[in-house]
């Protein structure tokens, strides 16, 4: 779902149990990272290009220490 001009905050409820890739990259979202996001069968978290502001959920920190990828650089604090 990476550059389509998606707008908004993302869904509280997103990151299910089976959600391993999430590429969220150069839209125009706003607004945090929900803290679903924080499933452990994630391996990529692509959220950079976007507008986000606030915290990244701590959990999400270990996709990357685990052997998976995840970009979120540009953050509005």
């Amino acid at each position: 779902m990476s550059s389509n001009s998606l707008e908004g905050v993302m869904p509280s409820g997103l990151g299910q149990k089976s959600l391993t890739n999430l590429d969220l990259s150069n839209n125009q979202l706003t607004g945090s990272i929900p803290d679903s996001l924080a499933s452990s069968s994630l391996q990529l978290v692509l959220l950079n290009g976007n507008l986000l502001e606030g915290r990244v959920p701590e959990q999400l920190y270990s996709v990357g220490v685990h052997g998976g990828a995840i970009e979120y650089v540009t953050f509005i604090y």
